[in-house]
């Protein structure tokens, strides 16, 4: 916030003309890989069940954490561009932001700048961490993945088998030492590619599961239904499409994790059917104890 308030005194009108110059597929795409750093919200959702009292918590930190991040993220942007040209930021690299801030901040506060984006990485990275494993977990108890990761640990009351996975999964990512920007652009994709099923299953459900809806605490109007289904579709089309012309190679490694899982996902499903397991009667004894919780509560 600092950096944003002292450095609105130090913008430079001509570095912000013209507004896209790289032209509008570049902005889309640093969109699509800034677009990481807000998983952290996703994950409030996720982690709702252990929160006290969640109907009234989560949405409320929901709202004021998404305002916030939004007028810091906003100014900041603006200053960093004003500040220093982006021909100039391009030729200097990931360290840009800092020599910005060197500009017309002390050391103490670029050093404290420094400190607070390695923390605010650390922080994403943690809280998909705690998505991931919650919902693998979710998974195990479901019978989508062995229930041998249906675990809760006795004292810290946490999923420590998907937790263990997932960090083992998050090292070897790192041990392949690829760009920070291709494994953001994945996570994006994957992110989109969740709430746009997301917003589908709303967009629907008021039809497949009319019970469930009616019950919802949150609903949406037909018009914000539609509108929420369709912007999602368009914006998560336009990111895939410019995320691929930048970096095909990505989208293509994407696009062979999610047919694996889908591949996965129809022996599975044939595995607990050979069992006597039916992962339909599953799923839909989750709508029925969903519609009871929400009937209850």
């Amino acid at each position: 916030f600092k950096f944003g308030a002292a450095g609105l005194f130090h913008i430079s009108p001509e570095n912000t003309a013209p507004l896209f110059p790289q032209g509008i597929g570049q902005f889309i795409l640093v969109v699509a890989i800034a677009a990481f750093s807000w998983g952290g919200f996703i994950a409030i959702v996720e982690v709702a069940g252990e929160v006290k009292n969640p109907r009234r918590t989560v949405p409320r930190a929901i709202v004021i954490s998404l305002l916030i991040v939004l007028l810091l993220y906003v100014v900041q942007t603006f200053v960093f561009t004003g500040v220093l040209n982006w021909q100039e930021a391009d030729k200097i690299g990931p360290t840009a932001f800092i020599v910005a801030a060197g500009r017309f901040l002390p050391p103490v506060l670029v050093n404290f700048i420094i400190f607070a984006a390695i923390l605010a990485m650390a922080i994403t990275i943690n809280s998909i961490m705690l998505m991931a494993a919650r919902e693998a977990f979710a998974w195990s108890r479901d019978h989508v993945i062995p229930v041998v990761f249906n675990r809760i640990h006795p004292r810290f009351k946490t999923p420590e088998r998907t937790i263990l996975v997932t960090t083992i999964f998050s090292v070897a990512g790192v041990l392949f030492a690829a760009d920070l920007e291709k494994y953001a652009l994945m996570v994006v994709y994957a992110l989109m590619l969740a709430q746009g099923l997301g917003a589908a299953a709303v967009w629907r459900m008021p039809k497949l599961m009319p019970e469930i809806y009616g019950k919802s605490l949150f609903k949406f109007s037909t018009f914000w239904r539609n509108f929420t289904f369709i912007g999602c579709m368009i914006v998560f089309g336009l990111i895939f499409a410019f995320g691929w012309m930048a970096d095909y190679k990505t989208g293509l490694i994407f696009t062979a994790i999610m047919a694996t899982g889908l591949l996965y996902w129809r022996v599975r499903v044939r595995v607990l059917a050979g069992r006597g397991i039916h992962l339909g009667s599953t799923l839909s004894k989750l709508s029925r104890e969903t519609l009871e919780e929400l009937e209850q509560g």
